[in-house]
């Protein structure tokens, strides 16, 4: 099965078999006139957990830096816009 890829990125099985889905997104980004930060949560289920790859295209003349972060921003923002089913 071929990887389905999106503007944010694909989800690369390592089995040609597995079926991999990202059926959730939520995103954050951050400018402060010099650096854009982003926070992404991706829900993703698949019927084969061995592995996968998830690649992100970029475009940035240097490489990003890349580190988990705290997604609680997420609970905060839907409370910022009264929500509470995220």
């Amino acid at each position: 099965m071929a990887a389905n890829a999106s503007a944010d990125g694909g989800i690369i099985p390592v089995s040609p078999y597995a079926q991999v889905l990202a059926p959730e997104q939520k995103a954050a980004i951050f400018w402060d006139g010099t650096t854009e930060r982003m926070i992404l949560s991706t829900k993703i289920t698949s019927n084969d957990s061995a592995g996968m790859a998830w690649v992100v295209p970029i475009q940035s003349s240097s490489q990003p830096k890349v580190k988990p972060a705290d997604t609680t921003i997420f609970f905060k923002l839907a409370l910022v816009r009264g929500r509470k089913d995220v």
